[in-house]
């Protein structure tokens, strides 16, 4: 189960660094900033991604 929950979390995790790391290349190439319903998704990601892999720690002591 644990080793499930780390492979989740890394997953969604990198998930929600690819939305970001797309962000700021297209803010890059095209000058246009993401609006906040953009962004969103990505920040999203990366926050349950770290809930997930804090509950797995946690599970680990």
């Amino acid at each position: 189960m644990r080793q499930w929950l780390g492979r989740a979390a890394l997953w969604v995790l990198a998930v929600g660094f690819v939305s970001i790391g797309a962000g700021l290349i297209h803010l890059a190439v095209t000058g246009w900033q993401q609006s906040p319903v953009e962004a969103f998704p990505g920040m999203a990601f990366l926050l349950t991604g770290a809930a997930v892999w804090w509950h797995k720690l946690r599970l680990t002591f």
